[in-house]
């Protein structure tokens, strides 16, 4: 998911996450091939989210049979799970010419697209978006069509064609479902915003929220009202401000989503320091630190240490006394989902 935060968060972008759309998975038994019964245990520890088990049953079947496109797929998502996408790409490419329906060859070229975008060999991961579009409009799922559009727009957003990421993200809105619009719109209130046009942002965030709000999705409601936070902390309505960073908060708390969670702590900190209000600013971006430490988010808990420092050694060189007077200007980030 791409919705905003700083370059490097699993993103960004919003990563589409298809359905395999494999056959229904054959009764195994005890004449069932040994390459079809590791293949099984592959797609099983693979949804339990078990990578090492997935890829060595994943493998196991890929040696008994090499042309067998549910261990080849099975065995390049596990080491894309695992972190290795290098042997990700080569394994979905091996399955890419064993597909035998549309919707195979769709979710594998979305994958690769997804793998080669990360990799940063942009032209091949729009060769495979492509591709995969042409198979979503093909086969009138709407679903992945709005999906891929939304992952050719975070390619196109990283390349820093600007314009061009704003246009696949309406087209995402236009043709996908409703219910896979919220990302979409989401995104599209970050470049807004990072664009310094807040109206835009504004509108995009609050039709992000309605839509949420709509479909009972708590998380793509709360991550809008918070990024609608952000647009007013920007433009120092702090009261405004403060209200909808509030609801945000309530929202993803519904989800139960960590990450954003610990967002809107830092959300919040910003806030207090634009407010001038030391203390509470340093609570809300401890209690930041230490939600994105227990989520996994290292990255961004060492930044809010690094802020935590930072304000430590300001106090430091002014007495004690308050960081900064009410009124002025923080710099605000939008934050990604």
């Amino acid at each position: 998911m791409d919705c905003m935060k700083r370059p490097g968060f699993p993103i960004a972008a919003m990563l589409m996450v298809l359905a395999a759309g494999a056959a229904p998975a054959e009764a195994i038994s005890f004449f069932t091939p040994v390459y079809k019964k590791a293949a099984a245990a592959c797609a099983d520890a693979l949804a339990a989210g078990n990578y090492s088990a997935a890829i060595a049953a994943g493998q196991q079947s890929v040696e008994a049979r090499k042309d067998y496109f549910a261990s080849r797929q099975c065995l390049g998502k596990a080491y894309a799970g695992a972190g290795l996408p290098l042997k990700a790409i080569e394994e979905l490419r091996a399955a890419l010419p064993l597909a035998d329906t549309p919707n195979q060859t769709m979710v594998v070229n979305s994958d690769l697209g997804q793998l080669l975008q990360k990799e940063k060999d942009y032209v091949k991961a729009l060769e495979h978006y492509d591709t995969a579009l042409a198979y979503a409009i093909v086969t009138q799922d709407t679903k992945s069509r709005g999906l891929t559009l939304a992952n050719m727009a975070s390619l196109f957003r990283e390349r820093g064609e600007i314009e061009k990421a704003l246009e696949y993200y309406r087209r995402a809105v236009d043709e996908g479902e409703a219910a896979a619009s919220g990302t979409a719109l989401n995104n599209m209130g970050t470049i807004f915003f990072d664009k310094k046009d807040y109206p835009a942002a504004l509108d995009a965030y609050g039709r992000a929220a309605a839509l949420g709000e709509s479909q009972k999705d708590d998380l793509t409601a709360g991550i809008a009202l918070l990024n609608t936070g952000n647009v007013l902390l920007a433009k120092q309505d702090f009261p405004a401000a403060e209200a909808k960073l509030t609801e945000g908060l309530a929202k993803v708390k519904s989800a139960k989503n960590g990450y954003w969670e610990a967002a809107a702590r830092e959300y919040f900190g910003r806030l207090h320091i634009a407010l001038g209000e030391t203390a509470k600013a340093k609570g809300s971006f401890e209690a930041a630190r230490d939600g994105y430490r227990a989520n996994h988010f290292e990255y961004e808990a060492q930044q809010m240490e690094m802020r935590l420092r930072e304000m430590d050694a300001d106090a430091a060189k002014a007495g004690g006394g308050e960081a900064a007077p009410p009124g002025q200007n923080v710099t605000v980030e939008p934050l990604p989902r």
